[in-house]
């Protein structure tokens, strides 16, 4: 995604079908399915929605393994750019580890988390 060259967009479907067996929660550290995430959404391809819902299954059991602020937010980010929105209950359970770590983000981490949940029109229930 950071040399601006997007592959064709037969090759990225078939590349995102083919991983989507292989998502294992065990084998794939928070950080890497942020930075799929975001190279997905930077490239701005689609990988669908059972391949976005078997990283947020991943990502929902290894929230307690992201680490700071950025990995989180750029997970959230890619989600928003996407149009991918969470399920309620979801979203409550990864806003409470973002609140965990609000010391650690950056202004960076933050203004991004801000910005994907105005995106995604994320409303806390009272």
């Amino acid at each position: 995604a950071l040399l601006h060259v997007s592959p064709p967009v037969a090759w990225l479907s078939s590349a995102t079908s083919a991983l989507l067996p292989a998502l294992s929660c065990a084998a794939l550290p928070p950080q890497t399915l942020a930075n799929m995430m975001w190279a997905l959404a930077t490239l701005r391809v689609d990988p669908g929605r059972p391949f976005v819902d078997a990283v947020l299954a991943c990502a929902e059991a290894r929230v307690r393994g992201f680490s700071g602020g950025t990995a989180l937010a750029s997970l959230l980010w890619a989600l928003a750019s996407l149009g991918h929105a969470p399920t309620p209950a979801w979203m409550e359970h990864f806003l409470w580890q973002v609140q965990r770590r609000l010391p650690v983000c950056s202004p960076q981490n933050l203004s991004m988390i801000a910005w994907s949940l105005a995106t995604l029109r994320y409303r806390p229930h009272p």
